[in-house]
Protein backbone atom coordinates (compact mmCIF):
# COMPACT_ATOMS: atom_id res chain seq x y z
CA UNK A 1 0.00 0.00 0.00
CA UNK A 2 2.98 2.27 0.88
CA UNK A 3 4.43 1.84 -2.55
CA UNK A 4 1.28 2.84 -4.13
CA UNK A 5 0.07 5.57 -2.22
CA UNK A 6 4.07 6.89 -2.86
CA UNK A 7 3.88 6.45 -6.65
CA UNK A 8 0.24 7.85 -6.77
CA UNK A 9 1.78 10.96 -4.57
CA UNK A 10 4.71 11.82 -6.53
CA UNK A 11 3.61 10.70 -9.76
CA UNK A 12 6.09 8.46 -10.35
CA UNK A 13 5.78 5.79 -12.61
CA UNK A 14 7.35 2.19 -12.90
CA UNK A 15 9.86 4.04 -15.28
CA UNK A 16 10.59 6.55 -13.08
CA UNK A 17 9.11 9.18 -15.25
CA UNK A 18 5.57 10.76 -15.00
CA UNK A 19 2.26 8.56 -14.72
CA UNK A 20 0.43 11.43 -15.92
CA UNK A 21 -1.89 11.42 -18.79
CA UNK A 22 -1.06 11.49 -22.49
CA UNK A 23 0.36 15.24 -23.00
CA UNK A 24 4.05 14.02 -22.27
CA UNK A 25 5.15 13.86 -18.90
CA UNK A 26 2.18 15.97 -16.64
CA UNK A 27 2.03 14.87 -13.19
CA UNK A 28 -0.84 14.31 -11.18
CA UNK A 29 -2.71 17.41 -9.62
CA UNK A 30 -2.55 17.26 -5.72
CA UNK A 31 -5.96 16.14 -5.73
CA UNK A 32 -5.72 13.37 -8.64
CA UNK A 33 -2.72 12.71 -6.39
CA UNK A 34 -4.94 12.29 -3.07
CA UNK A 35 -7.76 10.51 -4.92
CA UNK A 36 -5.36 7.92 -6.23
CA UNK A 37 -3.86 7.34 -2.50
CA UNK A 38 -7.34 7.22 -1.51
CA UNK A 39 -8.17 4.07 -4.16
CA UNK A 40 -5.44 2.19 -3.15
CA UNK A 41 -5.79 2.41 0.61
CA UNK A 42 -9.54 1.77 0.05
CA UNK A 43 -9.02 -1.40 -2.08
CA UNK A 44 -5.86 -3.08 -0.51
CA UNK A 45 -6.25 -1.73 3.61
CA UNK A 46 -9.18 -4.72 3.57
CA UNK A 47 -7.26 -7.28 1.65
CA UNK A 48 -4.31 -6.88 3.67
CA UNK A 49 -6.33 -6.86 6.64
CA UNK A 50 -7.83 -10.12 5.92
CA UNK A 51 -4.79 -11.79 5.08
CA UNK A 52 -3.81 -10.82 8.58
CA UNK A 53 -6.85 -11.95 10.30
CA UNK A 54 -6.53 -15.45 8.32
CA UNK A 55 -2.88 -16.11 9.24
CA UNK A 56 -3.79 -14.77 12.97
CA UNK A 57 -6.79 -17.16 13.59
CA UNK A 58 -4.19 -20.30 12.33
CA UNK A 59 -3.67 -21.86 14.99
CA UNK A 60 -2.43 -25.39 13.45
CA UNK A 61 1.06 -26.03 14.00
CA UNK A 62 4.02 -25.39 11.11
CA UNK A 63 4.67 -29.17 11.60
CA UNK A 64 1.22 -30.49 10.48
CA UNK A 65 0.80 -27.02 7.48
CA UNK A 66 -0.37 -24.51 9.68
CA UNK A 67 1.46 -20.47 9.61
CA UNK A 68 3.75 -21.11 12.79
CA UNK A 69 4.47 -18.79 15.15
CA UNK A 70 6.55 -16.06 12.98
CA UNK A 71 3.81 -15.95 10.67
CA UNK A 72 1.62 -15.35 13.57
CA UNK A 73 3.43 -12.83 14.88
CA UNK A 74 4.05 -11.46 11.27
CA UNK A 75 0.86 -11.26 10.47
CA UNK A 76 0.11 -9.68 14.33
CA UNK A 77 2.41 -6.61 13.46
CA UNK A 78 0.63 -6.34 10.28
CA UNK A 79 -2.66 -5.89 11.84
CA UNK A 80 -0.82 -3.34 14.43
CA UNK A 81 0.18 -1.16 11.34
CA UNK A 82 -3.34 -1.18 9.65
CA UNK A 83 -5.08 -0.56 13.22
CA UNK A 84 -2.14 2.53 13.84
CA UNK A 85 -3.17 4.04 10.10
CA UNK A 86 -4.72 7.26 9.40
CA UNK A 87 -8.82 7.36 9.47
CA UNK A 88 -8.72 6.46 5.55
CA UNK A 89 -7.49 3.51 6.64
CA UNK A 90 -9.39 3.07 9.29
CA UNK A 91 -12.49 3.75 7.43
CA UNK A 92 -11.68 1.26 4.82
CA UNK A 93 -11.41 -1.30 7.49
CA UNK A 94 -14.53 -0.66 8.76
CA UNK A 95 -16.58 -0.26 5.24
CA UNK A 96 -15.27 -3.81 4.07
CA UNK A 97 -16.31 -5.07 7.98
CA UNK A 98 -12.80 -6.24 8.88
CA UNK A 99 -12.71 -4.53 11.89
CA UNK A 100 -14.69 -7.74 13.60
CA UNK A 101 -12.62 -10.30 11.60
CA UNK A 102 -9.86 -8.74 13.08
CA UNK A 103 -11.08 -8.94 16.46
CA UNK A 104 -12.39 -12.29 16.40
CA UNK A 105 -8.51 -13.14 14.50
CA UNK A 106 -6.88 -11.57 17.67
CA UNK A 107 -8.85 -12.95 20.30
CA UNK A 108 -8.52 -16.73 18.77
CA UNK A 109 -4.90 -15.78 19.07
CA UNK A 110 -4.70 -14.83 22.13
CA UNK A 111 -5.70 -18.07 23.09
CA UNK A 112 -3.95 -20.43 21.16
CA UNK A 113 -0.52 -18.74 20.83
CA UNK A 114 2.04 -20.48 21.12
CA UNK A 115 4.73 -17.99 21.52
CA UNK A 116 4.41 -15.16 24.54
CA UNK A 117 5.03 -11.79 22.51
CA UNK A 118 1.76 -13.09 19.95
CA UNK A 119 -0.11 -13.39 22.90
CA UNK A 120 0.48 -9.86 24.55
CA UNK A 121 0.90 -8.31 20.86
CA UNK A 122 -2.64 -9.41 20.22
CA UNK A 123 -3.52 -8.71 23.94
CA UNK A 124 -2.41 -5.26 23.70
CA UNK A 125 -4.23 -4.36 19.80
CA UNK A 126 -7.50 -6.17 21.86
CA UNK A 127 -7.10 -3.70 24.21
CA UNK A 128 -6.43 -0.80 22.00
CA UNK A 129 -9.89 -1.65 19.80
CA UNK A 130 -11.97 -1.81 23.19
CA UNK A 131 -12.54 -4.65 23.59
CA UNK A 132 -11.37 -7.39 26.77
CA UNK A 133 -8.66 -10.28 25.94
Amino acid sequence: VMVAVASASTGAGRDGGSSGGGDGGSSPTAAEAAAAASEAVRRHAPALAAAAAAVLSDAVPLSVGGAGPQARLAAARLATALLAGDDLTLSALEASAMLPALRRALRRAVDTADCAELADTARQLLHCMGAVA
